[in-house]
């Protein structure tokens, strides 16, 4: 998904999924200094949302993006185990945010946490047929709440477009959360970090509609079906 996005100055403040705000930019540190960054890990289970217990989801491709400051990279990734156990070396401090892909499951709250030490940090998944029916009772839902409808216009009125594939990202092609419509064309994205974030509805296997909102609180984004 290649497009030109205003700049933007990546900007955190205390996560819903329980982060904190990132510490920031350390000073330069100078030639006759050394810099060390503490090792710590990152890990915890990959869960299917509506199975009782939240069952552990086995391969998942788990990726870090690790935020300093207004500086981030993309940090460390682990597959989940048979039980789901997902385990990332990262550098204590940074504001790292979790995206597990995995065949088949979208990941609809964004998983976020500042590390500390040893830091724990389960992550929620759905099955994408369960996405697509409405929301899923065994979701965790938190603020801040990106919600809304994807919709054609048509002489009759707008029409829902259902089974479209949502994508939310933070920076370009930098994925952080996903889901699908319902039979309505709704969709509800949860925990996003407070600043701007791109929203893509796909289907077929193309773009049909996007938009971008600013998140300060919970929001809502309609997004229509492109005409050409």
């Amino acid at each position: 998904m290649k497009r030109a996005l205003p700049p933007l100055l990546i900007v955190l403040t205390t996560s819903a999924c329980g982060g904190s705000p990132p510490p920031s930019v350390p000073a330069p540190v100078m030639p006759t200094q050394r810099l060390t960054v503490p090792a710590s890990t990152l890990s915890g289970v990959v869960r299917d949302s509506i199975t009782p217990g939240g069952r552990g989801v086995a391969g998942a491709i788990v990726s870090s993006w690790d935020q300093t400051g207004e500086s981030g990279r993309h940090g460390a990734q682990s597959a989940s185990d048979a039980e789901g156990w997902y385990r990332l070396v990262a550098p204590a401090g940074v504001f790292a945010v979790l995206f597990a892909d995995k065949p088949g499951y979208v990941q609809p709250c964004v998983a976020a946490a500042t590390v500390a030490a040893d830091t724990t940090l389960d992550i929620q998944l759905v099955p994408e047929a369960a996405a697509a029916a409405g929301m899923p009772p065994g979701l965790k839902v938190t603020s801040p709440i990106v919600s809304g409808v994807v919709f054609e216009s048509t002489p009759q009125g707008r029409k829902p477009v259902a089974g479209a594939r949502i994508t939310g990202e933070w920076i370009p092609d930098l994925v952080m959360v996903n889901t699908m419509t319902d039979a309505e064309g709704r969709y509800m994205l949860c925990a996003i970090p407070q600043r701007s974030i791109w929203i893509t509805a796909t289907k077929a296997g193309g773009i049909i509609a996007e938009g971008a909102v600013m998140v300060a609180g919970d929001a809502v984004l309609d997004l229509e079906v492109k005409t050409h």
